[in-house]
């Protein structure tokens, strides 16, 4: 069957590779594009294509793709995807003018700002409801023992947050930093403190190509029954 095509704008950082966290949401929206096409009774006679551009998790290069592509393609697109955080305002304001919707995973609960991010729309929830959520959740089953990893380089502000308004609501056993260059005796330290301290819950703040190594580090030492959670910082303020 003949398709007309529907084409979306999307923002993929493609240099830092399928590790880096731009590439789940590149495969998420890729597979329900395949999804919604192999079902033809939810757009009957369209086809969902994606143009991907590498805006490299720069704000300034998001907002001048999609400006250079609506100028140069001004009825080629139906809607908009994703973009860096930094952009993700910019980038809704640009679509709105273009009475486009922009889709995307940001969790911040300012893009539910109509004034800020006046086409947005998430597929997920906001973090000021997620994280309540997930610490009523601990609380109830009494996972009160957490410990606390953390890349130093760009998340010390999230871990001072967590310590400063959670340190009487949970007891952090250790909370150690994982160096962006997976140097081997920090990871093995953090996985000696999981084995010590018998946790259920580990918290960390980390890029998934930071963290990867030591989810392999604690698969070889056979330590299981740990759950590792990230949440963004802002929401505990609310909490």
């Amino acid at each position: 069957v003949r398709c007309q095509k529907l084409h979306l704008l999307g923002f993929l950082w493609k240099e830092v590779g399928p590790t880096h966290v731009s590439w789940p949401m590149f495969y998420t929206f890729e597979r329900m594009a395949r999804m919604i096409n192999m079902k033809q009774e939810i757009l009957p006679g369209y086809e969902i294509v994606v143009d991907w551009f590498d805006d490299a998790w720069n704000p300034y290069l998001s907002a001048t793709i999609i400006t250079e592509q609506f100028i140069k393609n001004p009825n080629r697109y139906v809607g908009v995807l994703q973009g860096s955080d930094p952009g993700a305002a910019t980038i809704s304001k640009i679509a709105y003018l273009q009475n486009l919707p922009h889709i995307g995973f940001h969790i911040a609960a300012a893009m539910s700002d109509r004034a800020l991010a006046p086409a947005y729309f998430r597929t997920q929830l906001q973090s000021t409801d997620i994280s309540p959520a997930v610490v009523a959740f601990l609380q109830s089953m009494g996972w009160k023992t957490l410990g606390v990893v953390f890349e130093p380089t760009q998340f010390p502000m999230e871990v001072q947050i967590f310590q400063d308004h959670y340190m009487t609501t949970f007891n952090l056993t250790f909370v150690l930093p994982m160096p962006a260059g997976n140097m081997g005796a920090d990871r093995q330290k953090i996985i000696d403190s999981i084995q010590s301290s018998q946790l259920r819950v580990l918290f960390v703040w980390g890029e998934p190509d930071v963290m990867s190594p030591l989810v392999c580090g604690l698969i070889k030492a056979n330590v299981a029954g740990i759950s590792m959670m990230y949440f963004p910082s802002t929401p505990f303020y609310n909490v």
